[in-house]
């Protein structure tokens, strides 16, 4: 920055392909950049996902999730990195109300160990929420798998006698 007692740069006087004097900086590391946010962000959600998923893996001493697998699909950090929505997919579909009852109710608990086993300097809230994408994609392929294999193998005809059209039909 010129100082008062300097002119003014003139940014004619700069050679060609020099940034403008008064073009934009860069974003740091922590700073938002044109694409969203910024990179550290990623690096600290991917480190809850791994820290979440191990103590759920460890088990919550809770009823409500015997039987229950959970597992953290995504997290997604806010801009300011105050709060943290973790998606998790819930087996068996049965049991996935009393379970993202129970993790919910367990998320200050999930917090404070993740918090150990995390460096960072203050974690983000946590807020759980069903994922049903993984369920939802299953079925997509599922059918797509039934309606191929239907092409496969077509349905026989009235009579009993396989549909074939280049053969006429035996009577």
């Amino acid at each position: 920055m010129p100082r008062r007692d300097q002119p003014t740069p003139d940014p004619a006087d700069q050679p060609a392909g020099a940034p403008s004097p008064w073009a934009k900086r860069p974003a740091g590391p922590d700073e938002p950049g044109p694409s969203g946010p910024p990179p550290i962000h990623g690096k600290i959600a991917s480190s809850i996902q791994r820290a979440i998923q191990t103590i759920l893996t460890r088990g919550l001493q809770d009823p409500r999730l015997d039987g229950v697998m959970v597992t953290v699909t995504e997290v997604d950090l806010a801009q300011d990195g105050r709060d943290a929505t973790i998606h998790i997919s819930i087996l068996p579909e049965k049991a996935e109300r009393k379970a993202v009852a129970a993790v919910q109710h367990a998320a200050s608990f999930i917090r404070r160990e993740a918090g150990d086993l995390i460096r960072i300097r203050a974690l983000p809230q946590f807020h759980f929420v069903l994922d049903r994408r993984l369920k939802n994609q299953a079925a997509v392929i599922r059918a797509l798998g039934t309606d191929a294999l239907a092409r496969q193998n077509p349905p026989d005809d009235v009579a009993g006698q396989p549909t074939n059209p280049t053969q006429p039909p035996q009577p």
